[in-house]
């Protein structure tokens, strides 16, 4: 099989109404190398498959399809993907997301390009909320280059989607990690594991828009999904350091966080639950216990005052612009 330069790995699902400005902002991209796209469809119910018909009829020899014959999630959808890449370098995007920078690929391929050491080039980018059409710049602060295997273990697994990765990030021991159903989500791992293989690069520009919108795991109403998604985190963190045999400097921090997004699913969501009590524990214990958890506390224990608290809260937050994390 042909061997490309870049391989662009569309993963999407139910994106009739995105899917087109992604592929067009990657046809749009100024390569001088060769590539190819590869689009995963993990079983779409609406029209994503009949408009990436159509781009790959006009497309026949820069688009490849995978359409999967049943919906196995976002990481089943990816692996697929990214079995079939033979790009050198993989650039990942979801199929709501698009580039905003035409010269961004050509950017990061070329300092991946000159330097041997370098498993991935990050990006900044911004986000778009679909409801409102604000757009906000997502800016990383501080140096994100080098060794950054503890930046990514606490956790930036948007920067994946601005992403030109080593392809050789990606070997067997690789596949082994991600063939575990617990794995709920593709960029958190990712981000982990090319961060181990290498030093990072970063392109401090806006390069990619990210769209923010209610269809999202991660913008999810519905309280099940929202607790796989911060267990799966959890799980996939703890496997990750234990298959490494590291532990990050900054990792009582780390669980605090974890521990943060646990009390907050339990006021959100008005629940009891014994993970929220352990999570408020260890926060005391380590001293990590801000004023705002203490009125999340406070309101998981008893729910006849949460509405209270969460009116405490919002006026500290929008009135007086004390951040709900301190």
């Amino acid at each position: 099989m042909n061997k490309v330069d870049v391989s662009f790995l569309v993963i999407t699902y139910n994106q009739e109404a995105f899917i087109a400005q992604t592929l067009q902002s990657i046809l749009e991209q100024e390569c001088c190398f060769d590539f190819e796209i590869i689009i995963a469809d993990d079983f779409s119910s609406d029209a994503t498959r009949s408009i990436c018909l159509s781009f790959k009829e006009k497309y026949p020899d820069l688009i490849r399809l995978v359409f999967r014959e049943s919906n196995g999630g976002v990481v089943k959808n990816w692996l697929s993907a990214l079995r079939l890449a033979r790009g050198k370098y993989i650039s990942p995007i979801g199929g709501d997301d698009y580039y905003i920078d035409k010269c961004k690929t050509k950017k990061q391929y070329n300092i991946l390009e000159g330097s041997k050491k370098c498993s991935a080039v990050f990006s900044n980018y911004k986000n778009l909320d679909q409801e409102s059409g604000k757009v906000t710049n997502n800016y990383i602060e501080g140096e994100l280059s080098g060794d950054c295997r503890d930046i990514f273990i606490d956790g930036l697994p948007t920067l994946i989607q601005t992403s030109l990765i080593n392809a050789s990030c990606f070997d067997d021991k690789y596949y082994d990690f991600m063939n575990d159903d617990m794995i709920k989500v593709d960029d958190f791992p990712n981000g982990m594991w090319v961060a181990f293989k290498g030093d990072i690069k970063f392109l401090n520009e806006y390069t990619v828009m990210y769209r923010v919108h209610d269809r999202s795991i991660t913008q999810t109403f519905d309280k099940y999904k929202a607790w796989d998604f911060i267990k799966s985190h959890e799980y996939i963190r703890q496997k990750f350091i234990h298959l490494m045999s590291y532990e990050p400097k900054n990792m009582i921090l780390i669980r605090g966080k974890i521990c943060k997004y646990k009390i907050d699913y339990c006021f959100k969501y008005n629940m009891h639950n014994n993970e929220a009590y352990e999570s408020i524990e260890y926060l005391r214990r380590m001293k990590l216990l801000s004023f705002n958890d203490r009125i999340r506390m406070f309101g998981v224990k008893h729910r006849s005052v949460i509405v209270f608290m969460k009116i405490v809260i919002y006026i500290r937050l929008k009135v007086f612009k004390i951040p709900v994390f301190e």
